[in-house]
This record gives structure tokens, C-alpha cells and sequence, in this order.
């Protein structure tokens, strides 16, 4: 398996296309509904299918008993003013080109905490979309890309030391600044090896190739962290690796999968991104 590499795919090659289609909020209104539509999901509460609309509304009514509807009500994008901002950054997902929520918030004129709610949402839609089956390694294995603290983390520690809470014999008395140089260094050491890091991979297959595959998938996720988040908090591991995973490790996904997914998964409120937690195994969603 290869990585696709972000850099073929450049924000300049595939915004013009958005831009032209999707100019604005009543515009992304059209979409949303034409895809639901397209879906099946256009249904009055009297189970009445033919509704009727009026160009860059958010709700359709019924002819018969008169009912209207808003169609993103019951979807992650319940209550949102900012259509477009969403199906941009579902667009550029889809077609591999990253955007930091700064960049999402200059593209769509937004503010940066409604840009990055909206990538964590995206995030928190894959998540909840990896297959129970898939590959599932210690997130000790991703230290080196941990660098920002959460509400998890313990007063005056490295943020990577959320991987030892709950652990009895962790020395909390010690300087936060050594524990995370010595654990990074030691895991900067694992991933150069291949039998290191795999003592850390959960049910992996005996083949020495496949053996090889997640590493090489593990170090580029943290190099893509790195580079593009400049490290991330803990908490949200599992989130970042999700969206990574569904842009740069599988398959290329069909045109309107991450739209679909977003309107058949019900709301996400702030108070549901607060009480994320990565779990200690997560799940690295190979394709």
C-alpha cells in the first residue's frame, strides 16, 4: 500500500471547481437536499415523498398535510449557519487536500473556532465509521506526535504522560519536561525498528511484509502531524487518525461518501467534542 502524496493534490487545483459550484450557503442548501433526495431520506412525517421547495431553502414543505421540514435537522449539520464552510471542507477531505482550520476559516470566511469545530466534527463522523474489525496498535505508538494538552492532562506534566494515567507506579514527582523527552526518544528509537514497535501492534498477521505495512503507515501519520497540526493532544488521537486514514491510507473514496456519512449521523453537540477521549488501543483504519 502507498500513500497518496497530499502534495500532488494543491488546494489551487481543485478550489476554482468548489468555488464555481458551490458560490454560496443557499447554494450548499441545494446540494445537501439533492443528495438527500438522491438518498431516499426526502420523507414528510406522513410518509408523503413529494414535497415541494423553493431554491436555496433549508426546509421543504408538504403538499398534502402542510408540514414543513428543516432536512438537516436531525444530521450533524442541525443548526448550522454555515453550510458552504462544511461541504468545503468535505470537499477538499474528499479529494485529499489538506487545510488546517485557519486556512478553512480564511477560505469561507468563518471564524477559526467554527472552522476547527467543523473539522473535529468531520473527524468525529470517521471515527465513528471504522470498522470494529479494523487493525487496532497502542496509541503509545503515536508519543511522538503528542505535544498539546487537554483537559485530561494532569498540572505540570508532558502532555504524553495521558498515556500512563491510572498507572500506579507512574513518578509523578518527577520533571515533565525529562518524561517527555525520555519518552519520546524512546519511541522515536521503537519506530526505527521494526521488532520495537511491533511488541506494540495488537493482532498483527506473522508475514513479515505485513508486518512492515503499519509501521511505515505509523511513521507517516506522525510526520503528517507534525507537519500539518504541529502535534496534537491525546484526546483526540483517534480523531486525527481517522481523518488521516480516510484522506491518505485507503482507497480513494466515492464523491459524496463524507457528505452521506455527515447527514446520516445524528448531531454532535461541543459538550460531545469535550467528552472525547482516546481509548489505549485505537484504530488505525487500513483499507
Amino acid at each position: 500500500m502507498q500513500i497518496e502524496n497530499s502534495e500532488n493534490v494543491r488546494l489551487k487545483d481543485v478550489w476554482p471547481e468548489f468555488e464555481r459550484t458551490v458560490p454560496t450557503d443557499a447554494a450548499a442548501a441545494d446540494v445537501i437536499f439533492q443528495t438527500l433526495e438522491r438518498e431516499g431520506k426526502i420523507v414528510c412525517r406522513c410518509s408523503n415523498t413529494r414535497v415541494e421547495r423553493a431554491p436555496g431553502a433549508r426546509t421543504y414543505k408538504c403538499p398534502q398535510c402542510k408540514y414543513a421540514t428543516w432536512f438537516t435537522a436531525n444530521t450533524v449539520l442541525k443548526r448550522t449557519t454555515n453550510l458552504r464552510a462544511w461541504l468545503a471542507a468535505i470537499y477538499l477531505k474528499q479529494n485529499r487536500v489538506v487545510v488546517t482550520p485557519a486556512q478553512l476559516a480564511r477560505l469561507t470566511d468563518i471564524s477559526q473556532t467554527g472552522a476547527y469545530e467543523i473539522h473535529t466534527k468531520l473527524n468525529l463522523v470517521l471515527a465513528s465509521h471504522i470498522n470494529e474489525n479494523a487493525l487496532k496498535v497502542s496509541s503509545e505508538l503515536f508519543a511522538a506526535a503528542i505535544c498539546k494538552r487537554s483537559r485530561e492532562t494532569q498540572a505540570r506534566l508532558h502532555p504524553v504522560t495521558e498515556e500512563f494515567t491510572g498507572q500506579q507506579n507512574y513518578p509523578t514527582d518527577i520533571d515533565s519536561s525529562e518524561v517527555g523527552t525520555d519518552f519520546m526518544r524512546k519511541e522515536n528509537d521503537e519506530l526505527s525498528t521494526a521488532g520495537g514497535a511491533i511488541e506494540l501492534v495488537d493482532d498483527l498477521a506473522a508475514s513479515a511484509s505485513q508486518k512492515f505495512l503499519p509501521i511505515r503507515l505509523i511513521i507517516a501519520t506522525i510526520g503528517f502531524i507534525k507537519r500539518y497540526c504541529h502535534g496534537i493532544s491525546r484526546k483526540y488521537l483517534q480523531l486525527y487518525l481517522a481523518g488521516f486514514c480516510f484522506q491518505f491510507a485507503g482507497t480513494r473514496p466515492g464523491p459524496d461518501t463524507l457528505l452521506t456519512a455527515c447527514l446520516g449521523h445524528p448531531p454532535i453537540s461541543y459538550s460531545d467534542i469535550l467528552a472525547y477521549v482516546t481509548a489505549a488501543l485505537v484504530q488505525f483504519p487500513l483499507a
